[in-house]
């Protein structure tokens, strides 16, 4: 019960205390309240335990689909948003209130995507075990571990940041979001959804999805031992897409930078 707890942790609340310090790291500058992040806990928990109370509820909609098509859609709405904070991130024109909106909202939906699972999964566990001890230090030492994780993953990007650019947050946080955007593909094909594909290939001897790397792996870039195609492609698509916005907006810069001096 305590490994079980451990993992639970790693896997799916460990996502949250992620993209929260990434949006921190990004933004800190430009916001120097931090009361975004409260209000974003707060909605985001209010949330996940409103959906909780009536998950059998939701799961019943769509045929049984209910909770799988919700979590996807809200998914690729966190993922637009988390993408469009990286657009905002290189300009300077953006007010603080559109700015502070959507990291409140960016922050709400990764707790109640990620929130909702681990607190489902968290209540079933304490409903059926007997040992209330082992999973009381489970919950410390999971809390602990994504604690240190996300202090040491802070420090280190404010490192890459000042070392490099903050280009470094912006490509950390594509890929989080593009990890967290394939997770639909697995949603949708658990539904019936979409089609199940091939496996693309198996790297599970060099790291496991059950062990800890792994689950560190899956939380900061959605990595999967035994991806789909579809899932690759998805996964691939979500990082490949906005790169070309950027070099596109970039090349308008440009041509507009050299037809002032002209005019």
């Amino acid at each position: 019960m305590l490994i079980n707890t451990v993992i639970l942790f790693l896997r799916d609340a460990l996502p949250i205390f992620i993209v929260f310090v990434l949006l921190l790291g990004l933004f800190e500058e430009k916001i120097k309240p931090r009361s975004w992040l409260y209000f974003a806990l707060m909605l985001g928990i209010t949330l996940a335990l409103i959906l909780l109370v009536n998950i059998n509820w939701v799961s019943e909609l769509l045929d049984g689909t209910g909770h799988e098509t919700l979590n996807a859609l809200l998914i690729c709405i966190s993922y637009f948003i988390l993408i469009s904070l990286v657009v905002i991130a290189n300009n300077s024109g953006v007010s603080i209130h559109k700015l502070t909106a959507l990291l409140i909202i960016s922050g709400a939906l990764s707790v109640i995507t990620n929130g909702t699972d681990f607190l489902i999964f968290l209540t079933g566990f304490w409903s059926n075990t007997d040992n209330a001890t082992s999973l009381s230090l489970g919950i410390i030492l999971g809390f602990g571990i994504c604690i240190s994780i996300s202090v040491l993953i802070y420090f280190l990007i404010h490192y890459l940041k000042e070392r490099f650019s903050e280009k470094i947050i912006q490509t950390i946080l594509i890929l989080y979001s593009a990890g967290q955007l394939s997770k639909v593909t697995i949603l949708l094909a658990q539904a019936d959804l979409l089609p199940a594909t091939a496996i693309a290939w198996n790297s599970d001897v060099y790291i496991s999805d059950s062990k800890e790397l792994g689950h560190l792996l899956s939380s900061l870039i959605g990595y999967e031992s035994s991806p789909t195609y579809l899932h690759v492609i998805t996964y691939l698509l979500a990082i490949i897409v906005p790169y070309i916005y950027f070099l596109k907006q970039n090349s308008n810069r440009k041509i507009t930078s050299c037809e002032e001096p002209n005019t």
